[in-house]
């Protein structure tokens, strides 16, 4: 058993753009980097083609190595069908890890270029490149489509198996004990196994007894915000302008379940985007410090059991 290619859709006519000029000092390293991947079998050098992405080389984590990326926001995004995916929403995946003491963490190894592609979509990823034309016979990213199409067959090779959760290239198991928990990361690996699916060793965490998931920290009490998230929060400078402004308050909406009364609290500020005139004065400052402050050291929040019974949550309700 093995994932199958997959077929993209498009509509539309071909289109082939020029490569683009690559910086001298980085133009050995890209050729490095193209032949390891043809080297691997996720490129295949091509003579002629219908389609032609240039790419794009940003470096990688280590400052050196160039990142291999067709810019397909100019040619097949235009083409491509969009895809659909089933995903969880964020409270649901929160609530099957309630309860759990135990997390494992598995990171998939290059997550989308372990799917193939049939033949005739391979050709349709052709990039342009100084040192030739390649066709990715893998699913590569920047493709619209990609993170859909990785997700469904995620959600197809994990389905049936019980305290395994899935988002993007991060897949979760968790028990109630460190036996059930064990049990279950065993199937897990026997499924990747069967499907021929490589996880990367370095970024994998075992038996934890909490575990990140979507920008909350998760444990066997309840959830709170992610701490290394809110970092950068608490270190960035106020608001200086309208726009910064806005984005603050989309941010600070995204913890707002952990915020009591958040409109309220947050009212000055908003009345500063209604006035459309920015003026930021102390109070405002005050306001914004005390709400980061608040969810770095008090924001939690426990999930709503469901299995409480009727009886027991009435009389929970007679005693308040």
């Amino acid at each position: 058993m093995k994932i199958q290619p997959i077929h993209l859709e498009i509509e539309g006519d071909p289109i082939f753009l020029k490569r683009r000029l690559i910086p001298y000092g980085l133009r050995d390293a890209v050729k490095k980097e193209l032949d390891k991947l043809v080297e691997q079998g996720i490129l295949m050098p091509v003579e002629s083609s219908n389609w032609a992405t240039p790419i794009v080389t940003p470096l990688k984590a280590d400052g050196k190595t160039p990142r291999i990326c067709g810019d397909y926001r100019l040619t097949l995004n235009s083409r491509l069908l969009q895809q659909s995916c089933t995903t969880l929403e964020t409270e649901d995946i929160l609530y099957k890890l309630h309860g759990s003491r135990y997390f494992s963490k598995i990171d998939l190894k290059d997550a989308y270029l372990q799917i193939p592609l049939d033949e005739a979509s391979s050709a349709l990823t052709t990039i342009n490149t100084p040192f030739g034309l390649f066709k990715y016979k893998f699913l590569p990213f920047g493709l619209k489509v990609s993170p859909a199409i990785f997700q469904n067959v995620i959600n197809q090779m994990i389905d049936g198996l019980d305290g395994v959760e899935s988002y993007q290239d991060d897949i979760i198991v968790h028990g109630p004990n460190i036996e059930l928990h064990n049990e279950r990361l065993l199937k897990l690996f026997r499924r990747l196994c069967e499907n021929n699916v490589l996880v990367n060793p370095s970024k994998c965490h075992f038996t934890l007894s909490s575990v990140s998931c979507l920008g909350y920290t998760v444990d066997s009490e309840g959830f709170r915000p992610d701490a290394s998230r809110l970092a950068p929060l608490i270190q960035a400078p106020s608001p200086n302008n309208m726009s910064s402004l806005r984005s603050w308050i989309g941010t600070l909406q995204f913890y707002s379940r952990f915020i009591p009364n958040f409109t309220q609290r947050l009212s000055p500020l908003f009345e500063i985007v209604s006035s459309k005139q920015f003026k930021w004065e102390q109070q405002h400052e005050n306001i914004l410090r005390k709400t980061l402050e608040f969810l770095n050291k008090q924001a939690f929040l426990r999930p709503f059991c469901r299995k409480i019974s009727l009886f027991s949550l009435q009389m929970l309700l007679l005693w308040v």
